[in-house]
């Protein structure tokens, strides 16, 4: 019985133990991440056009540079020729539907709904 009690409490330690790991575990930088993929936002567009699952497998959570022209623009997000959709702060940013711009973000998946690859935590790189 002693030794029961005992493997609970190092179970029930080891266990809270990977928890505080968990809940302290800095959160990924994305912008501090080099771009695995550097590409215009037409071939992306038509690598997901191709073939969803295959396009998951290059591109999903990794982090892309995707360059093109600026179809829809305001506060918190940036619409790309061929469908680029790329959530970010541009408030500041004094960007307009035509402009030529390059954005650095992670690609999170294609909405099929809209026709759309979803890119987040988007930043435009000068």
């Amino acid at each position: 019985m002693k030794k029961l009690v005992w493997v609970i409490v190092i179970v029930v330690f080891l266990g809270g133990a990977y928890a505080t790991y968990l809940w302290f575990k800095p959160h990924r930088d994305i912008q501090g991440e080099k771009a695995k993929y550097e590409l215009s936002s037409t071939a992306l567009s038509k690598a997901y056009a191709d073939g969803q699952d295959g396009a998951n497998e290059v591109y999903l959570d990794q982090v892309v540079q995707v360059s093109g022209k600026v179809e829809e623009v305001d506060e918190t997000h940036i619409k790309l020729e061929g469908g680029i959709f790329c959530n970010g702060q541009y408030s500041s940013a004094s960007i307009k539907a035509g402009d030529q711009v390059t954005v650095k973000g992670r690609v999170v998946g294609y909405d099929e709904l809209f026709g759309e690859v979803r890119i987040d935590n988007a930043q435009i790189i000068d």
